[in-house]
């Protein structure tokens, strides 16, 4: 049967999956090498000296991608000729045979004809396409990722050490460089797991350079072995085409293997070589067209000519569904595991180039743990490992020989260590919420309570001081939700704010709007009125000027990467203005807004719209006129003050975007109290 075999088709992808992972595997060893520097530094020191070598990786990633990439076209080229002319290898004894014996005629169409020419162009230049944006999507995640372990880095190091000195004076730099290289292996460790995207898919869903690069060459080669396959089909006027079968077959095309078609969508029976009528199917009927389909993307079937009268069905259609589904998850679970093991190579490798031992020593031991998992999940189901879909570039022999040695010493020193006892959990503070009680009822402010409860202990704290000053002008407002500092109460819809929505989680409105009074109510035990709100004024509005610098630092290094991204090509660096900076960093949040939901984006908005008067804006604020008589830093003290309490997807774009802020949002509260 004409084809392309499985193992045929990974020999066919391997070269540009090894391209594209190397690609990978060095983007993250570039990143990790610039964080092994700076150990001394503060950690708002390091955090300025890592932003200001973004140019360099930059560069750096840029002459990466290119060492990499010129051998694409050719490797392309190879691959889809390869599948060309292996299903011409298989095709044309067929063909000739069939003619041999009188059941097609004769045609003077040569063996690679302009049709199947054509169709290898055409592929070869929709897969180099594809790939062209796999360079600039890797490079722009490179960049992306730099910068997140930045801000994971500095939001976790300047949480941890504010929480570690609670009673060092308000406004004293804390350096917290033990704080930052737990935090920085932390954020080490994410980007290895999550590794470089490769591709966003329509549904927003990011794919990996190995995945995204074998789905794309496997479905182009076998696209064009069907081209072939069709276009000698129509050189003889044949119609009917057999479809493969194998076990675990995706659940559509679990539907269609084994059966014939007619590729003119006709329908009826048809005689076999031995004379036994076979029913064959409308092409139109088939799930061919869907991405999950018969011949779709990623799919290990093929078509085959079946010459009526002389052919014999080879495939058999799928008889155990329930058998058929079991293999094809046993598939899909040893893929996953086979990802998890790269991930955990991944992380050894950069954790060791970031000079982070006990980090190192951390993942070690985690990829022995998965490596034993693959062996048993594959001892267990009978399946073949494939050692070969496990390997990361650079990891080598010397890499896992230190890697089982420090198993080793890390077992041994285990075992000459003494059991340590069970720490007790530290008990939940009990917040005061007769206040919230009174306008809510039990049950709400039992929900409130318990939110503010699990949140760090300093939330707490504040909520307590200030708790007996809690007070409500209106629970059923209709119009817009707000603080007023004349009555030093809340006005808003509390049947609202308790249900939430797919913008706000259940009661943020309340925990915004609490912010701003406590806000205020410091503001009038430190400044002499509830008219001045603390975070305004706190240390000659540092929080201000702080959102304000981080915004033009980070519109500043957009500009800076879209315009190596214009000299990459061939463009004038000049060309690119601090407009398209704002308007990038606008298609980012709404990026995340699909990707995380608006709930994670809202806040941020707000906030990149109030430091810019309105010249940024994202999903979600005040307009731009609000800000002609207001301050980002009242908002922004509000926004950081519920998301860190019931709002942990928004928390987590607060910290990436305004690390610096939000340590000193922090700073602000243990002032409060």
């Amino acid at each position: 049967m004409a084809g392309l075999p499985r193992d045929f088709l990974e020999q066919l992808a391997q070269p540009l999956i090894d391209v594209y992972t190397s690609i990978e595997d060095e983007l993250i060893q570039n990143i990790a090498k610039r964080f092994n520097t700076g150990k001394g530094l503060t950690t708002q020191e390091w955090q300025l000296k890592k932003l200001a070598e973004l140019g360099g990786l930059t560069q750096d990633n840029i002459k990466t991608i290119a060492k990499y990439v010129g051998q694409v076209p050719e490797l392309v080229q190879t691959a889809l000729e390869s599948a060309a002319f292996q299903a011409l290898k298989e095709l044309e004894p067929q063909f000739a045979e069939a003619v041999r014996l009188g059941y097609l005629n004769p045609t003077d169409t040569p063996l690679m004809s302009e049709s199947v020419k054509q169709a290898i162009s055409n592929y070869a230049k929709q897969a180099l396409d594809d790939f062209n944006l796999v360079n600039t999507t890797m490079l722009n995640s490179s960049l992306d990722a730099y910068r997140k372990g930045i801000a994971n880095t500095v939001s976790a190091a300047t949480y941890d050490s504010a929480q570690k000195t609670m009673n060092v004076a308000a406004g004293e730099v804390v350096t917290g460089v033990k704080s930052r290289q737990k935090a920085l292996s932390d954020a080490i460790k994410k980007m290895a797991n999550e590794g470089i995207t490769a591709f966003y898919d329509r549904a927003g869903r990011k794919w990996s350079p190995e995945a995204y690069v074998n789905m794309d060459i496997r479905t182009t080669a076998t696209n064009t072995a069907h081209a072939t396959t069709f276009a000698k089909c129509d050189d003889y006027g044949l119609d009917l085409i057999e479809i493969s079968s194998h076990a675990g077959a995706r659940p559509k095309c679990a539907n269609d293997q084994g059966k014939l078609f007619s590729r003119s969508n006709k329908s009826g029976t048809v005689r076999d070589g031995n004379g036994q009528s076979i029913t064959y199917y409308p092409w139109s009927s088939s799930s061919n067209g869907a991405p999950d389909g018969i011949l779709g993307i990623n799919c290990g079937h093929f078509a085959s000519p079946f010459f009526p009268g002389l052919s014999y069905k080879r495939s058999e259609e799928t008889q155990d569904f329930e058998k058929n589904a079991k293999e094809y998850a046993q598939s899909q679970q040893q893929r996953a595991l086979e990802r998890d093991v790269k991930e955990a190579k991944r992380e050894v490798m950069a954790q060791k180039a970031a000079g982070n031992q006990a980090a190192y020593e951390e993942a070690a031991a985690a990829l022995k743990a998965k490596q034993d998992k693959y062996k048993s999940f594959c001892s267990d189901t009978g399946r073949t490992p494939r050692n070969d879909r496990l390997q990361v570039n650079g990891y080598d022999r010397r890499t896992a020989a230190d890697v089982a040695k420090t198993n080793r010493e890390a077992a041994e020193r285990l075992k000459r260590e003494a059991a340590g006892g069970l720490t007790k959990e530290p008990e939940k503070p009990i917040i005061k919420t007769d206040k919230v009680k009174d306008a809510y009822g039990a049950e709400r402010a039992r929900a409130v309570g318990e939110q503010v409860a699990n949140a760090p202990p300093i939330f707490g704290e504040v909520w307590n001081k200030y708790a007996d000053n809690i007070g409500f002008d209106s629970t059923t407002y209709r119009g817009t939700a707000h603080y007023s500092p004349a009555s030093g109460k809340v006005s808003l819809n509390l049947e609202r704010d308790a249900l939430g929505t797919a913008h706000k989680p259940a009661y943020e409105t309340t925990f915004h709007e609490l912010g701003h009074l406590f806000d205020h109510n410091a503001g009038a035990d430190g400044y002499g009125s509830r008219f001045f709100a603390a975070s305004g004024r706190y240390s000659g509005g540092i929080f201000s000027s702080t959102i304000k610098a981080e915004v033009e630092a980070y519109t500043k290094a957009v500009q800076e990467r879209l315009r190596a991204e214009a000299v990459a090509k061939g463009l004038k660096a000049s060309s690119v203005l601090i407009g398209d900076a704002r308007r990038a960093i606008r298609s980012e949040i709404w990026g995340l807004a699909k990707t995380h939901g608006a709930i994670a984006t809202g806040d941020i908005s707000d906030i990149f719209e109030g430091a810019t008067r309105g010249k940024i804006t994202g999903t979600a604020g005040h307009g731009a006129s609000y800000w002609s008589s207001h301050d980002v830093s009242v908002e922004a003290f509000a926004e950081m003050f519920s998301a860190s309490i019931c709002n942990p997807a928004s928390l987590a774009q607060i910290q990436h975007f305004f690390p610096q802020s939000y340590n000193i949002f922090l700073q602000i509260l243990k002032s409060m109290i």
